[in-house]
């Protein structure tokens, strides 16, 4: 049985929508995701690597979004179908949206060096919020949006910095939270309640910064770097285990959720635009492939042309070798702007029929980006394997295992004063340590946990250090 006669009319006069809807994707699917990646993000390597993260993210993803537009609406080979001036942008601006989850699922599976991992990783979590930033923009103001920069290079920071800020704020509220509770000092307590409000702030970071019209990508992405730094080191050891699994469970979960979604929908699509049977909507294949054909020529050209540019220009003014970006990871970098949910989810909210656009346009973009998806999933990621190993990039690299502390007499060793309970190791400590010098076969069974609680520290007889157990004075000996 073929699709086209397996999917009756009725079902595709739905619109896709039955399977993936926008909204239900960014309020459910996508904060497990990005908060998570957030969380498990190497923050020491994050900072280390802000200038090419950042440059990446808002200047390159600009840069490829006014040059697709440009090409876009100005075809003159009348190659494309017609597109009008906000249905260029909005497609520009959707299509160099480098989405997460794809390139997090590849990186992880591959355990790529750290430092290449970061960038990004990075870059890619941040891009989504510039793509979504001036996706909105050209939706709102259309035809006049190049009359209005002043206003949206305004609103592109304050929403920028006032996201940071809540996801940042969310988090420190929720460490003071659990320090105030106490529940860590007692790990036989509850630790699933522990884990059940650590999930719920977390979610709060993202729609609460939706609320106020700012972006939740970057909101819950800090929220994700604060609640590791300040609010996970208040929680029970079991806590701590539980709520590492949790996260990676969720999104885990999301992502298979979202890849089925998008299959079902380009299912759907694909019909849409090839079924003869839809009086008045059909629409032609031809063109759907002539759209897909000029847009991912475009998107790696135009990656190319801002990503080594950016990155040679901080190896130029690198302090030190170690933070020179190598041309074999910039070849990777290059190559890791991959394509999905992200944009697919701005493509349904393309409106189609405004500023002298036509309602079948819509269609065309869709089925164009799921088919940019496909391709850059399918293509790119299968051949990334074979890219790290010709460009001699470090793969099967373990993470860190050890929390990064900050340094004394900066503000993130005076927030991690007032935020974290020192109180917490000491009580788990004594719950936890045997007199076995570490060999106890929980650390075996729960390495997460023994990496928080190392072995016990060999001090003086009753001197007690951070993470040590106070041996017992002579005269408690005796006694």
């Amino acid at each position: 049985m073929t699709i086209k006669s397996s999917i009756p009319p009725a079902l595709l006069l739905t619109d896709a929508n039955l399977f993936f809807d926008p909204t239900f994707f960014t309020l459910f699917l996508l904060p497990p995701i990005i908060f998570e990646a957030g969380y498990s993000l190497n923050m020491p390597l994050f900072w280390k690597n802000i200038g090419p993260i950042l440059s990446l993210a808002i200047f390159g993803t600009l840069i490829s979004t006014g040059v697709t537009w440009y090409f876009l609406y100005s075809d003159s080979t009348d190659w494309l179908i017609d597109l009008s001036f906000s249905e260029s942008g909005q497609f520009a601006a959707l299509i160099s949206a480098v989405d997460p989850v794809a390139t997090l699922a590849i990186f992880t599976a591959l355990k790529v060096d750290p430092n290449l991992n970061s960038i990004v990783v990075g870059e890619s979590v941040l891009n989504d919020a510039v793509a979504l930033i001036s996706f909105r923009a050209v939706t709102h103001y259309g035809i006049n949006t190049f009359d209005e920069i002043e206003s949206i290079s305004l609103a592109f920071v304050v929403t920028g910095v006032g996201s940071a800020t809540v996801g940042c704020t969310i988090g420190a509220f929720a460490a003071l939270t659990f320090r105030v509770m106490g529940m860590g000092k007692q790990p036989h307590l509850m630790p699933h309640v522990e884990c059940i409000i650590f999930v719920l702030v977390a979610y709060i970071s993202f729609v609460g910064a939706e609320l106020f019209e700012n972006s939740g990508i970057v909101s819950s992405m800090f929220a994700g770097f604060t609640m590791r730094a300040y609010a996970r080191p208040n929680l029970s050891a079991p806590a701590r285990v539980g709520i590492d699994q949790l996260l990676k469970v969720f999104a885990s979960l999301s992502e298979n959720t979202v890849y089925l979604l998008v299959g079902l929908a380009i299912t759907i699509e694909l019909e849409y635009i090839t079924n003869e049977d839809l009086e008045g909507t059909t629409l032609h294949w031809v063109d759907a492939n002539k759209a897909f054909l000029f847009v991912i020529v475009l998107a790696v050209a135009v990656r190319a042309v801002h990503v080594f540019p950016i990155l040679n220009f901080f190896n130029c003014i690198a302090p030190s070798p170690e933070h020179v970006v190598p041309i074999g990871q910039q070849v990777v970098c290059w190559f890791s702007g991959l394509r999905g949910a992200i944009a697919v989810a701005l493509a349904y909210q393309v409106a189609g029929d405004t500023d002298g656009g036509t309602a079948n346009n819509k269609h065309i973009i869709r089925a164009a980006t799921m088919m940019v998806v496909v391709f850059t999933t399918f293509a790119f990621g299968g051949a990334t394997p074979t890219l790290l190993s010709q460009m001699q990039v470090a793969t099967n690299c373990e993470p860190p295992t050890e929390e990064a502390k900050p340094a004394a007499g900066t503000i993130f060793k005076t927030l991690e004063d007032w935020l974290v309970d020192p109180d917490v190791e000491a009580a788990q400590y004594h719950e936890m340590h045997d007199h076995d010098n570490g060999t106890a076969p929980w650390r075996t069974k729960f390495p997460g946990v023994a990496q928080d609680f190392p072995k016990k520290n060999p001090a003086a007889p009753g001197v007690r250090t951070r993470l040590s157990r106070p041996e017992p004075l002579p005269n408690q000996m005796s006694a």
